[in-house]
């Protein structure tokens, strides 16, 4: 594992830096999080540029970003992202090939912790990144802001840097809203407003697992590869075949299903069963609630949140209290970021 500070190790070199004119002198944004259904292949991982390909959507949030103009790089906010939103910085830095420095100001909402499966990593770097293109009039393209975060994508480790994984679904739901399906290179072959689901529930379910080293847990991610080469085939075909017509067609039941199926196969398996009691704790949760009417229930990436979707909003609602586990209700998010300029 390498450590490295917020300006070193960026690739902008497959940008050609665009022609840009400084528009205003600050820029503000409230920003979502992301539910990571599942990767289609994490084969296909790959440090320094978005690979695995996936399947996510975009929640509301209170989080927020300010950018503005400032003799020096500057941050405020939770000193753990300090890091990640200065490199999100020195990156448009790079790609735009501009000389001003930016103060950068962010308040998460209550909900966001690292690591707990709700991306706020990448989403964090995802709106700095398209704050700061906003701040020159967009020279870069969403699917720009999307390369380039795949590229330079970092998890944030004492301090300082460490290279991470990306497939893209952060990086897609925070600029575009809704639900995307996404492939390799950053791009999105498939997106839907995903604004029909009557009542969602995020869990943060007091389970544990390995401690996070700065880098993606070794053993979990082999197990993930193995298990993926069994499971990518099919996977792929119900994502393809099955999960977006029911989302086209607004059938919570039959998406709930395919997502039902993904949690005993392929990623979700090995990193369900990372956690303790080999994952019986989690499964004895999503069971209960699928047992009791969740249309919609999966871990989104490596957990331990859990998203519920659902019609039935009082039965789901008793049983997590009866069960103490912590939630928030939650919204979909399906709209583009939307980002204010001052001059």
């Amino acid at each position: 594992m390498e450590l490295f500070e917020p300006h070193e190790k960026i690739n902008t070199t497959f940008i050609t830096s665009p022609s840009n004119r400084l528009i205003g002198k600050e820029a503000i944004c409230n920003y979502p999080n992301r539910i990571h259904l599942t990767p289609v292949d994490c084969n296909r991982f790959s440090y320094g540029e978005s690979g695995g390909g996936g399947i996510g959507f975009a929640i509301k949030s209170d989080n927020n970003v300010k950018i503005s103009i400032s003799p020096n790089m500057e941050y405020k906010g939770v000193i753990e992202y300090k890091p990640i939103a200065l490199r999100a910085a020195y990156i448009l830095k790079s790609a735009l090939n501009c000389n001003e420095n930016f103060s950068i100001t962010v308040n998460l909402s209550k909900e966001v912790k690292s690591h707990v499966g709700l991306g706020s990593n990448a989403c964090l770097m995802t709106a700095i990144c398209a704050a700061i293109n906003s701040l020159y009039g967009k020279p870069l393209t969403d699917k720009d802001l999307m390369k380039l975060i795949g590229a330079n994508f970092a998890e944030s480790y004492m301090s300082k840097c460490v290279l991470g994984l990306d497939t893209g679904i952060a990086p897609s739901t925070t600029l575009k809203g809704g639900f995307t399906f996404v492939t390799l290179d950053s791009i999105i072959v498939w997106m839907n407003k995903f604004d029909f689901i009557p009542y969602s529930f995020i869990l943060f379910p007091n389970v544990k697992r390995a401690s996070f080293e700065g880098a993606e847990d070794d053993n979990m991610l082999q197990r993930s590869l193995y298990e993926d080469i069994k499971s990518r085939g099919y996977k792929t075909y119900e994502i393809v075949m099955d999960l977006i017509p029911a989302i086209e067609n607004k059938d919570i039941k039959k998406m709930g299903d395919i997502i039902w199926n993904i949690q005993f196969s392929g990623t979700h398996l090995s990193m369900i069963q990372s956690y303790e009691m080999f994952g019986s704790k989690i499964y004895d949760i999503i069971g209960n609630l699928k047992t009791i009417g969740a249309e919609i229930v999966g871990l989104s990436s490596v957990g331990p949140c859990i998203y519920i979707g659902c019609s039935n909003f009082n039965k789901i609602k008793n049983y997590i209290e009866e069960s103490e586990i912590d939630y928030l209700f939650i919204e979909i998010e399906s709209n583009p970021i939307d980002i204010i300029v001052n001059e």
